[in-house]
């Protein structure tokens, strides 16, 4: 198999926080992510009206040096004041190279 060993980042967040995540990521080095809206139960309070907002799911594919750089960014910026959760998992994905990692190099022919 020729795919890479990356991180996959797991981050959900309030909506309100969509457009301010999604443009710090980019600056962080995501070389590209995922988003959508998510609805859960959990440890925070629900959210139980149009007012409230929802949560949204962010994915990332990234190297670990990127993957601990953003986990260190939310850590110190939005855990102390939002319902933030997020979690890092080692996943191979494919198309190999394309997550920040270079592709493996080709087994020489011999």
């Amino acid at each position: 198999m020729s795919a890479s060993e990356v991180r996959l980042v797991t981050i959900v967040i309030g909506s309100e926080y969509k457009y301010e995540l999604r443009d710090k990521l980019v600056e962080l080095g995501a070389p590209g992510f995922t988003y959508f809206e998510v609805h859960g139960h959990g440890a925070h309070d629900p959210r139980v009206s149009f007012f409230d907002g929802t949560n949204l799911q962010f994915q990332v594919l990234a190297t670990p040096e990127i993957a601990d750089r953003i986990l260190g960014y939310l850590e110190t910026h939005y855990l102390p004041h939002t319902g933030l959760v997020a979690y890092v998992q080692a996943v191979d994905a494919i198309p190999a190279g394309h997550f920040g990692n270079p592709a493996p190099s080709a087994q020489p022919r011999g």
